[in-house]
């Protein structure tokens, strides 16, 4: 009982405090369209690297991520770091002046690409927790309710 009643303020605090914070994550859209937003940035990302100088290549290979949005990749991979903005400066200077706002367009599609994979990671690791927990609690809870069954049928059969 005390397992139930621990898990049950663990998951209270769980329920209370980590859903705010995915919906806080998405700005208002649902998980299923944020990867969608992630694929048309990728792609938006490639179509400008199509047929480009080596420098603008290497920007784009230097900024970009590779993201992997598996539970195995969001909990155990690392975390998505912000744009670094002294190696993108460093990496613009080598670019050509006729190739430079198409890598500037680049960089910002990154930068957006990044904030949306950070955002996505966090809210699988949320909707985790929420998993694990309900996980060990229904089956805790069901493990109660029978044992309080069984205990009720003993004290009338030996009473």
């Amino acid at each position: 009982m005390c397992l139930v009643v621990l898990s049950g303020i663990v998951g209270t605090i769980f329920y209370r405090f980590l859903p705010a914070e995915t919906i806080s994550n998405r700005g208002g859209g649902a998980l299923k369209k944020r990867f969608e937003d992630l694929a048309s940035q990728s792609e938006e990302i490639q179509k400008l690297v199509l047929g480009k100088s080596t420098q603008f290549i290497e920007l784009v290979k230097s900024l970009d991520i590779d993201f992997d949005p598996s539970l195995s990749g969001s909990l155990f991979g690392n975390r998505v770091k912000d744009l670094d903005q002294k190696l993108a400066v460093d990496k613009l200077t080598t670019v050509p002046d006729e190739e430079r706002s198409e890598a500037i367009k680049a960089i910002s599609l990154i930068s957006k690409k990044r904030v949306l994979a950070a955002s996505i990671r966090n809210e699988v690791i949320v909707r985790s927790k929420l998993k694990i927990w309900l996980y060990a609690h229904i089956p805790l809870s069901i493990g109660l309710v029978v044992l309080v069954a069984i205990h009720i049928f003993s004290v009338f059969y030996f009473y």
